[in-house]
C-alpha cells in the first residue's frame, strides 16, 4: 500500500508546484492544463491496471 500512497503524494506535490507557478515565465508560460493532463492520464492508466486495488479502488 505504501507505493500507492507515495505515488499519490508525489503527484499532489507536482500539482501544487504547477498551480503555484501558473502563468510564470519559463520557455513559454506555465499552464495548469498541461500539469493536469499528464498526471490525470497516468492515474487513469494505473487505475485501469489495478495499481490502486490495494487501497480498495478497482475497476
Amino acid at each position: 500500500m505504501w507505493p500507492q500512497i507515495t505515488f499519490l503524494t508525489l503527484m499532489a506535490i507536482g500539482f501544487g508546484i504547477g498551480l503555484a507557478l501558473f502563468g510564470e515565465n519559463r520557455r513559454g508560460k506555465y499552464d495548469f492544463a498541461y500539469v493536469f493532463i499528464g498526471p490525470a492520464l497516468s492515474l487513469w492508466l494505473l487505475y485501469e491496471g489495478g495499481f490502486f486495488a490495494a487501497l480498495g479502488f478497482a475497476p
